[in-house]
């Protein structure tokens, strides 16, 4: 049993994407990484959902595209402010001019006010410890906390089900079909019979402790091997706080609120 399963103890990624559509696939993975809050991979979902809105702009509105893919990044960049030792300067720096550069890009005056707000908070965060420790402490936690996940993760489940409806997986019939008619693809899938290890891999796990169980380590598989599926599918309450700190409470509040709503 343990030749099935990979170091983390969840089956290989090659035996699920057997059973599952590779869109469906990445979808489900893009989808956990909002849900588990992975901010180490916000940058690749927003790099992703813009590559997709560029050709399909359909699937969102022009104000839902600028809520999800700024708030992505935002909540990036507000973790890694958070954090020192700016580990990682450079992915703040490009988080940061992605959405510096909204203001240049849009006529809304709401999303550019929203990202004037932001970069004053982000030069107040860096410059003042003590607005920085307030922040974290006492305004985070309920500006960027639950509410504005939950907005995300529902922006991002429209995005995706909106995806999944313009790409249909096709049925057996339409797959064949679709086969005989270019053979050099059907030779490609013919090959893939010269790799059963995954499938047995798949059968094994299956015999031994049964669908239910697989259904379970699904979006943990996923989530562990996201950059691998990515590469592979190319309201503000506390005043009495607010009134004590130097932060602008417009400042702060039309940034969380521009999600949220």
């Amino acid at each position: 049993m343990s030749k099935t399963l990979t170091d983390n103890g969840f089956p290989p990624l090659s035996s699920f994407r057997l059973m599952v559509p590779p869109l469906q696939l990445v979808s489900a993975a893009l989808l956990q990484i909002v849900k588990q809050g992975a901010v180490m991979y916000f940058g690749l979902l927003a790099e992703f959902i813009t590559s997709v809105l560029e050709t399909a702009p359909e699937l969102l509105t022009d104000t839902e595209r600028v809520q999800l893919v700024i708030g992505l990044r935002a909540k990036a960049v507000l973790q890694l402010c958070c954090n020192d030792t700016f580990a990682n300067q450079q992915a703040f720096q490009l988080h940061l001019s992605y959405i510096t550069n909204q203001d240049k890009e849009t006529f809304n005056p709401e999303v550019k006010a929203s990202v004037t707000n932001f970069q004053r908070l982000v030069h107040t965060l860096v410059e003042d410890q003590c607005q920085k420790d307030n922040f974290y402490q006492n305004i985070f936690p309920t500006l960027f906390g639950p509410k504005y996940d939950s907005a995300l993760q529902a922006l991002m489940k429209k995005f995706l089900f909106n995806l999944q409806e313009l790409l249909p997986v096709p049925n057996f019939e339409q797959t064949s079909l679709w086969l005989s008619l270019s053979p050099s693809i059907l030779k490609e899938c013919v090959d893939l019979m010269n790799q059963p290890k995954p499938l047995k891999h798949l059968f094994s796990i299956t015999n031994t402790m049964g669908t239910k169980f697989l259904k379970l380590l699904l979006p943990l598989v996923m989530i562990a091997s996201f950059p691998a599926c990515y590469i592979n599918y190319q309201t503000w309450k506390s005043t009495k706080v607010m009134q004590s700190s130097k932060l602008n409470p417009h400042l702060t509040h039309k940034i969380g609120r521009q999600i949220t709503d």
